[in-house]
């Protein structure tokens, strides 16, 4: 399974991240770094519906490179000139491109609160994304069993981050609920097999409290598919790939969202 894989690969970086950056040293530093932005009020207060989460991602293990690092530092200005409530930085290196200089460019090239979206496992991430400048991480459930993701939960917690917990299955939206997360992000990406399908939030999306802020996550590309969205209940959207290898991304968001004067309506 290519989930494991990638797993196997972060347990080892883990731990090589620690030995040459212990974790007290991590968490000293990463206390006295200026209070995250607010994520899940950003969501709620958003210009659009649903709100959108907009992605920065070098590349895939799908469809490999997406976009030039040059581009990738330009998205946030005009993810925020399109209304997009925060965006998603996807940090992993070896099967997505990423890094972790990407959260501060991120910060740097807009106000928009910024997730970080990797594969974390263990309390060091939690922290370390604090240090980066994070303001939420992402904890997926298919990679946490057990109490793990509890463990997780309340790490994130203690660090002052929300955390997105993501489900792709009904047993994991019940563990998801669990630990009482501040989000919940439905993925319609199947990471076993990487196959998407928007089927996957009308499915789990009734079985998550109304009061429970809800982040569909992958397959969006079209108007119709943002409609189904917002009349499922969901909260927000987060958009990758349609958007970072668009010719333009500020007229890929405008046609997820049906306009062309957004602007003009602000």
């Amino acid at each position: 399974m290519f989930l494991e894989e990638i797993v196997a690969h972060k347990e080892r970086e883990i731990e090589e991240r620690k030995r040459l950056f212990p974790l007290e040293r991590v968490r000293v530093k990463a206390e006295g770094t200026s209070p995250p932005r607010n994520f899940v009020g950003a969501i709620r207060h958003s210009r659009r519906s649903p709100a959108l989460v907009a992605e920065i991602k070098i590349a895939s293990p799908s469809r490999g490179s997406l976009c030039s690092p040059e581009k990738a530092g330009s998205l946030p200005a005009i993810y925020a000139d399109g209304g997009a409530a925060c965006l998603s930085v996807v940090t992993e290196g070896k099967f997505f491109g990423g890094d972790d200089g990407l959260i501060s460019k991120a910060k740097n090239g807009a106000s928009l609160p910024v997730l970080r979206k990797d594969f974390v496992l263990d309390e060091y991430q939690i922290w370390e994304s604090r240090l980066l400048g994070a303001d939420a991480v992402l904890l997926i459930a298919a990679c946490l069993k057990g109490g793990r993701l509890l463990a997780l939960r309340e790490a994130a917690r203690e660090a002052g981050l929300p955390a997105l917990v993501e489900v792709h299955t009904a047993e994991e939206v019940e563990a998801a609920l669990a630990c009482e997360p501040d989000m919940i992000g439905i993925n319609n990406r199947d990471l076993s097999t990487f196959r998407v399908s928007l089927e996957t939030t009308l499915r789990l999306r009734p079985l998550i409290p109304d009061l429970t802020t809800v982040v569909s996550e992958s397959g969006y590309q079209g108007r119709r598919d943002v409609v189904e969205a917002e009349n499922a209940g969901v909260d927000a959207i987060l958009v990758g790939e349609k958007l970072v290898t668009a010719e333009s991304p500020l007229e890929a968001i405008r046609e997820l969202y049906g306009d062309d004067t957004f602007e003009q309506r602000q």
